[in-house]
């Protein structure tokens, strides 16, 4: 989101992503400088990361593990507009630009099921489930941010 904001290029290929695996939060991203981008990368193109970097992702994951597509892009559309979110609060200068991108890619066929815009007021339209993992003492407040269920 910050780089679409700014209008810099990130080469964004799976096979020249490097990161750390870690519970909850942001993800430890490393990329390679912007010079070796192909000509195809020559703007941000954010339904391209959908297309190229994410779904992958997605598929792989939905291969492992027993979950519906629609809760997997909910988490994503949810990825997006916490983003989003983030560099508006770190840089309110750029909120407009990133919450545009934000809507670039919620207007992706990936994320067009979304029923609530991106913005600080957005809601998912499916469950990411996190509730099932809560203890049943903190079940009732097993809640995410934007959760459908509230």
């Amino acid at each position: 989101m910050a780089a679409a904001a700014t209008g810099h290029r990130l080469d964004l290929r799976l096979d020249e992503l490097w990161w750390q695996d870690t519970l909850g939060g942001p993800v430890p991203l490393s990329i390679p400088e912007p010079g070796s981008l192909p000509q195809r990368y020559g703007q941000y193109e954010g339904v391209a990361v959908l297309d190229e970097v994410v779904a992958p992702l997605t598929a792989a994951t939905a291969g492992l593990v027993p979950i519906s597509p629609r809760v997997l892009w909910g988490n994503v559309a949810s990825a997006v507009n916490g983003a989003a979110a983030q560099v508006a609060e770190r840089q309110p200068d750029l909120a407009g630009a990133a919450w545009a991108a934000a809507a670039g890619l919620f207007a992706s066929p990936w994320l067009s099921r979304e029923t609530s815009p991106p913005g600080p007021g957005f809601r998912r339209s499916s469950c990411c489930l996190i509730y099932t993992i809560a203890s049943e003492r903190a079940r009732a407040r097993g809640v995410c941010g934007d959760c459908v269920l509230r």
